[in-house]
């Protein structure tokens, strides 16, 4: 999705070609106004209406606050099986003085 005025991405899903998703952003200051939620429902209308295109699912992987997400949107989603670390989490462990 992208602002209307700027033509800059606020947020953005990848989807694998089976279906689940890869990846899932929004842009810091556009959180929690559902937009990755509008994503995944636009992604489930799209392939409820185009043969041959996999029904999104979510991944194994999912960061806590993807695995919050995912709950929301769908209630129910399969267990994690491991966990990625967000940007800003990977950003905290790097010692830019020291590069």
């Amino acid at each position: 999705r992208s602002d209307a005025q700027s033509g800059k991405y606020l947020s953005n899903m990848v989807i694998g070609h089976e279906g689940e998703v890869q990846g899932l952003e929004t842009h810091p200051k556009y959180r929690r106004q559902g937009l990755a939620s509008e994503l995944w429902h636009a992604a489930q209308q799209h392939a409820e209406g185009t043969p041959g295109v996999p029904t999104p699912k979510h991944s194994v992987l999912r960061t806590r606050a993807g695995d919050k997400w995912a709950k929301s949107v769908s209630g129910e989603v399969p267990s994690r099986q491991g966990e990625f670390l967000s940007a800003r989490s990977m950003q905290g462990m790097i010692d830019f003085k020291r590069q």
